[in-house]
């Protein structure tokens, strides 16, 4: 196997003296993700894929010289459709915690010289960039944290100008943009003291990016199911005798303690403010044992998708109890479930049935 990547990197080597980016005849905004991918493959610029196939090592070499990176493309949740971007990850594949050193893909700083060649690769490829963005790092506070100064940098977030800036350099090309970041450099003290960059990266975005990612978004909300919205974990019931003194007293109880109640989706902007589900147990072979119907719940406050990095998340537990009587025929299965539970193990699930929006719009399932 090594003398296939071998032979591949002699073959992009001979490639690079054309001097030219072998990315920038790629087809976004047309070409297939499947597509593409096998297309890259086969002409050997993205070799050694990850466990999952979604990453590549991916050969930058300029004058006998190869930067080893992690290429994936159409990042984030969906895979499918056309070729919207490609993230070149320019991080190494050495980080070190606590004094250690560990190896894993992508992981660890990069030498800034290293990433300052590649940026000038792009220079000379591309010309000077077309918008070069500038972020100075805030002012840090003075010695005493709880000195007026320390304060009014703190709460004023004022920048320090005399520091070295986070820059974004923009290209644009007919069909596509190319944005290749520098963060804040930073002292490695197990490089001895060198400037390295944590998460460099250089990313190509088809024009129309966003509209096309708002498409797709839209064409899988229009489809969503309450199931497809919330999730939430039914921990294992608990069952108990009242000991009940008259004969019109229930004699048993069951309790479901239900935690974790989020949010799934990214694609529907509005919040749900209700829930309507089923809570039901199951044997071992996911066999219905009972089904406790139409149960509700209304957050405090509305949840939210996690489209903007939050999302909105009810870890508290919610108590459902139910009082029945242990010979009645109504509640049979509640109670052979519970003798049932008694030597087996059982499951429990909650089916999402409806959805209420922050709007009053309610979403039913379709079964």
């Amino acid at each position: 196997m090594k003398q296939v990547y071998s032979i591949v990197i002699l073959l992009l080597l001979f490639a690079c003296n054309k001097n030219e980016d072998l990315l920038q005849d790629s087809e976004f905004g047309s070409v297939k993700y499947d597509e593409f991918k096998t297309q890259m493959i086969d002409k050997g610029l993205f070799i050694e894929p990850n466990e999952d196939s979604t990453s590549f090592r991916y050969y930058i070499i300029k004058d006998g010289i190869k930067y080893e990176t992690e290429a994936s493309f159409n990042t984030g949740k969906y895979k499918f459709g056309k070729l919207r971007d490609i993230f070149i990850n320019l991080n190494s594949d050495t980080f070190y915690l606590h004094g250690r050193t560990y190896q894993f893909r992508g992981s660890g700083p990069r030498l800034k010289n290293e990433v300052h060649q590649i940026y000038e690769l792009y220079n000379d490829w591309y010309g000077e960039p077309d918008t070069l963005e500038v972020k100075y790092p805030l002012l840090k506070p003075t010695g005493d944290l709880f000195s007026p100064e320390s304060t009014r940098r703190l709460l004023g977030k004022k920048v320090d100008s005399s520091g070295v800036p986070e820059r974004t350099a923009i290209w644009k090309r007919d069909n596509f943009t190319i944005s290749f970041f520098l963060p804040f450099p930073e002292v490695e003290p197990n490089l001895d003291s060198a400037l390295v960059y944590n998460h460099a990266s250089i990313k190509y975005k088809m024009i129309n990016y966003d509209h096309e990612l708002n498409r797709i978004k839209d064409s899988i909300r229009k489809s969503l199911t309450p199931k497809d919205l919330i999730t939430m974990n039914v921990y294992q019931p608990t069952w108990r005798d009242l000991n009940s003194r008259a004969l019109s007293d229930y004699d048993s109880q069951i309790e479901f303690n239900i935690r974790d109640i989020q949010r799934k989706d990214l694609e529907e902007p509005r919040g749900v403010t209700g829930v309507r589900f089923d809570i039901v147990i199951l044997d071992k072979f996911n066999k219905e044992l009972y089904r406790m119907e139409d149960v509700t719940y209304e957050p405090n406050t509305p949840l939210m998708n996690g489209s903007n990095g939050l999302l909105a998340y009810d870890a508290f537990p919610t108590i459902y109890t139910m009082k029945y009587f242990k010979n009645s025929k109504s509640t049979a299965s509640l109670e052979s479930a519970r003798i049932y539970s008694q030597t087996n193990k059982i499951k429990v699930n909650a089916e999402i049935k409806a959805i209420v929006f922050d709007d009053g719009s309610v979403l039913e399932s379709k079964n």
